[in-house]
């Protein structure tokens, strides 16, 4: 037999090549779409749990936001003297003292402190008796039914927490997310349209003599927009008529120290969430939120969306250093 020449060995190459090629192609493929199913699996149940718990979180946030707006009227005049950043922090830490004191009264501290001695001493077991394949199997299985246990005795406070401190979150956006235009400073004002809008309706604005309307309206498929030129300091308020119908929103001009509100939400349990100040529009309004375009506050600690990486940090920190004199287990 003769041996292959240098060209039947660079052809076998190529081959052994575009083998190895199509197998990692088909493996790339393969995790596209298993990424691409995951994520399509994830927004669905995204999607179907929606539709479960809004019909039961609207009409709550509707409820609960009137009350908790109430509170932080209260509070920020309470601390409107301070700088921002201070008035964070001194939020942050109340917050730290609650959430802890709250979870040793909500949580089973008994069962924590089980659960994690049982952890501990489930690991010490898989050190010693780590050459024993039927124990260390059995071990596994109790570490991981401790884990679950310890979680499942944590969850039960953060999930009884959730709710004020999703409340309070929307109250304090309200203070340190926004900062408002000044004297002679435009805003954009976007009126958003429902799906099934007629055109008949189209929304008119009518401003006070404190503003003055640059541009607009400019119609697109899904909003009315204005260029609107604050003239005044202060709380201005605007009016949207659709039909016989209308609907107000607040402008703020220069009001540095007070709570902004940059959406009238609609319905929607989120947005309610995140712009808790202005009441929902009706669903049958023919209009959706009504948006302000306020520039963000500019600040690395207390502004934009950098306040709530500092109001957690503080929190946090204030809980881990209360948690010895509190004598607490998580």
């Amino acid at each position: 037999m003769r041996a292959a020449g240098p060209h039947g060995a660079r052809h076998d190459r190529k081959d052994l090549a575009k083998t190895v090629d199509g197998f990692l192609f088909g493996i790339g493929d393969t995790f596209a779409a298993v990424w691409h199913g995951s994520g399509a699996c994830v927004s669905w149940v995204g999607q179907t749990m929606n539709v479960i718990v809004a019909p039961l979180l609207s009409p709550l946030f509707a409820i609960l936001n009137p009350i908790a707006d109430t509170v932080g009227k209260v509070l920020f005049s309470a601390l409107g003297f301070l700088p921002k950043w201070a008035s964070l922090c001194v939020l942050a830490g109340m917050c730290g003292v609650v959430m802890i004191f709250a979870f040793k009264f909500l949580s089973n501290q008994p069962a924590i402190t089980r659960a994690k001695d049982d952890i501990s001493a489930n690991l010490l077991a898989l050190k010693l008796y780590k050459d024993e394949l039927r124990v260390t199997a059995i071990t596994q299985l109790r570490l991981l039914w401790s884990v679950l246990r310890l979680q499942r005795y944590a969850l039960t406070p953060v999930l009884t927490l959730m709710l004020p401190m999703l409340l309070m979150l929307g109250q304090m956006g309200t203070y340190f997310q926004w900062e408002t235009p000044r004297i002679n400073e435009s805003v954009l004002l976007r009126v958003g349209l429902q799906s099934n809008h007629d055109a008949t309706r189209t929304p008119t604005l009518i401003v006070p003599g404190s503003i003055r309307i640059d541009a607009g309206p400019i119609a697109s498929q899904t909003d009315v927009a204005w260029r609107l030129t604050p003239t005044e300091n202060g709380m201005h308020t605007l009016t949207i008529k659709v039909a016989d119908q209308s609907y107000t929103k607040e402008l703020a001009c220069e009001t540095t120290t007070g709570r902004v509100s940059a959406v009238r939400p609609s319905t929607d349990w989120t947005e309610q969430l995140l712009h808790p100040i202005e009441t929902p529009i009706p669903p049958n309004a023919g209009i959706q939120a009504i948006k302000l375009d306020y520039e963000k506050a500019r600040s690395w600690f207390c502004g934009g969306d950098n306040w709530v990486i500092s109001f957690l940090v503080v929190s946090m920190t204030t809980a881990l250093l209360l948690k010895p004199a509190v004598g607490v287990r998580f």
